[in-house]
């Protein structure tokens, strides 16, 4: 808030800004009233008129501005609080200390509004096109409990220099302030969804680029079935498919010594 005496010659000043404005819209006015007498008898060309006329227009709004201005610092004058004088909201970057004297229009410091944020991501030129504005996508920020949840809203028309890779942005919503500005995460985009099928541990899958098949115990035997892949996610290392029944075994890690037809025991105790 401005010291008092600063205030009332803020809006001294204020009251100038309005009077010159104001003698500038008389001047135009009467100038238009003119040129009006001017077009009636054909003396001038509409387009000349209509250039006096938008003239004056303009500098109607300018005194309505100035208008709206001044009556706002008087009401600070008279201790009436702006409701847009208060804001809590994070700073950051700030570029005056307590107590120091600040010059008029100065950048005090900076504030972030936390409660939606937007994430910038990269992807190289040939798998951007598989982006599309309004996919979902989740991430992980190091430290944080996750994941964060958010939506693709725009994509950069231009590849960054040097690196033949396009940034797009998510928007996240974070009403709790939990994510800060500046982190790094990592994540997905789901690029398709499907329902009603069985998912899979990806060690669990040989050969997934050619033939992919599963080992899995059925009968105390190990048995060798092959699987259909449908949607793969290496980070979150899983994979759905059909080819095999819920609640069957599947053998998860590659044991060098077991093949199908050996007989097996599964352990059910803890370790």
């Amino acid at each position: 808030m401005l010291a008092p005496e600063m205030l009332a010659q803020s809006v001294a000043e204020q009251e100038a800004r309005l009077s010159s404005a104001e003698a500038r819209l008389y001047l135009a006015k009467t100038t238009l009233d003119k040129q009006g007498a001017l077009f009636q008898k054909g003396f001038i060309a509409q387009v000349v008129y209509d250039e006096y006329h938008s003239d004056c227009q303009i500098k109607a709004v300018a005194v309505k501005a100035q208008s709206i201005q001044l009556a706002r610092m008087c009401r600070l004058l008279a201790g009436e609080q702006d409701p847009r004088a208060h804001r809590r909201c994070p700073k950051y970057a700030r570029k005056i200390n307590p107590g120091e004297l600040a010059d008029k229009h100065a950048s005090l410091f900076a504030i972030a509004d936390l409660a939606i944020l937007e994430l910038a991501a990269t992807l190289p030129m040939k798998l951007i096109h598989k982006i599309q504005k309004g996919m979902q996508a989740s991430f992980h920020v190091d430290g944080l409990p996750g994941p964060h949840y958010g939506e693709v809203v725009r994509i950069n028309p231009v590849a960054v220099a040097g690196t033949r890779r396009v940034t797009f942005y998510i928007r996240v919503m974070n009403p709790d302030h939990t994510l800060k500005i500046g982190q790094f995460a990592k994540g997905d985009i789901v690029l398709r969804q499907i329902s009603e099928q069985i998912v899979l541990p990806l060690p669990a899958i040989r050969d997934p680029d050619g033939q992919p098949w599963v080992l899995v115990v059925l009968n105390g035997r190990v048995e060798r079935r092959p699987v259909m892949v449908l949607l793969r996610s290496e980070s979150n290392q899983l994979a759905a498919g059909s080819g095999v029944n819920a609640g069957e075994q599947v053998i998860a890690v590659n044991l060098l010594d077991v093949s199908p037809g050996d007989v097996v025991h599964l352990s059910t105790g803890k370790l």
